[in-house]
């Protein structure tokens, strides 16, 4: 397992997230302090401690405010994130059972966990209800790495139908990603012979003819890159199933097949992302629901994923300061820092609708 290890001070958190994730530096923003709002593009951010400051009732059904803060749109369906808002990926987060059953039972909307994890959506909610959340209040759940296993079992295109041999980058002790019945080889660490990689983990590299893994750190991973990358530009394609950058899991930063993603392309590798910020998850998640993108708020931790995959949908956002930004945003009275807020959204360029410090009521 890879893992940023909790640095000596919130300071140096905040850089080693930024090195990971790759943020430009640019201007200021305005803010009101007096009022919590923080402008930000051609839209204003409200600042807020919790869900109950968020939603409104209205007939028996729950509405939000508007950016502007005047007018009220009704919500439907909530597209939740996992990992930095539900759990650490070992605890559930004080408040959060509490908060997805406020969701759920006071503001009657449906819920659907949209997740940026290489796994089938199947397990999802038994690995949320280990934890203590109501699976009864789930509507359903969507992961990037579903995504991925249907494509590569539908074949729903050119670029599908082509993708037959792979070098497999997963999991080793959290566990392999399977390919079994997707008709595809895996050919080890021999480069010449796969016509695309695939990035499921960052612990592991999947054996010839898939027969176990082998450990591979990501180091080793990105060392392998520069062989997939032409002197003519072209390159071989890399399929994400985890788009994430970086993750939580306790009290640590663990690098995710993102990580890879994002050093392939700056090498001039092909990436096709499955899962946030990529309109492919969101689709699927739209259409599972049966609603449209005015219907729906999104809930997530990371700026460049969950807020900036969502404004690129039109769907309004809830960002959660207490995550993986949270030592960038976050006071040591575990409350949100609105310059820093201001300053990282603008280094992201995305403007979330609402901003919680936790999710919680």
């Amino acid at each position: 397992m890879v893992v940023v290890k909790g640095p000596s001070s919130s300071a140096q958190l905040s850089r080693d997230v930024c090195v990971l994730l790759g943020c430009p530096r640019k201007k200021k923003k305005k803010r009101d302090k007096a009022k919590g709002l923080v402008a930000m593009n051609a839209h204003t951010t409200r600042v807020c401690h919790g869900l109950e400051e968020i939603f409104d009732g209205d007939g028996g059904r729950k509405t939000i405010m508007d950016h502007d803060m005047k007018r009220k749109k009704k919500k439907k369906a909530v597209l939740l994130d996992q990992f930095g808002v539900l759990h650490d990926g070992v605890d559930a987060y004080p408040g959060a059972v509490e908060a997805v059953r406020y969701l759920r039972e006071d503001c009657g909307l449906r819920i659907l966990i949209l997740s940026n994890s290489s796994r089938r959506s199947d397990g999802a909610l038994k690995n949320l209800e280990k934890k203590g959340f109501d699976i009864g209040c789930f509507d359903g759940v969507v992961t990037s790495g579903e995504v991925t296993h249907q494509r590569l079992k539908e074949r729903p295109d050119g670029f599908w139908k082509s993708r037959k041999a792979c070098v497999h980058f997963t999991w080793g002790e959290r566990g392999a990603i399977s390919l079994d019945d997707l008709g595809v080889d895996v050919v080890g660490r021999r480069m010449e012979e796969a016509d695309f990689l695939l990035a499921h983990g960052t612990q592991a590299i999947g054996k010839p003819g898939g027969v176990g893994v082998e450990e591979c750190s990501v180091d080793d991973m990105v060392g392998m890159l520069d062989e997939c990358v032409y002197v003519d530009g072209s390159s071989k394609p890399m399929v994400v199933a985890n788009p994430d950058i970086v993750t939580v899991h306790g009290g640590d930063l663990i690098k995710m097949p993102g990580y890879i993603a994002k050093e392939y392309e700056e090498r001039g590798g092909e990436v096709c992302r499955m899962g946030k910020p990529a309109r492919v998850i969101y689709e699927e998640a739209l259409r599972m629901l049966g609603v449209g993108v005015e219907e729906v708020i999104a809930i997530g931790d990371s700026l460049e994923h969950d807020i900036k995959g969502a404004e690129s949908m039109g769907i309004d956002s809830i960002f959660v300061g207490g995550g993986i930004h949270k030592d960038s945003v976050m006071t040591q009275g575990d409350r949100i820092d609105e310059d820093s807020l201001d300053r990282i959204c603008h280094e992201y360029s995305c403007a979330p609708t609402f901003v919680i410090p936790y999710f919680c009521m």
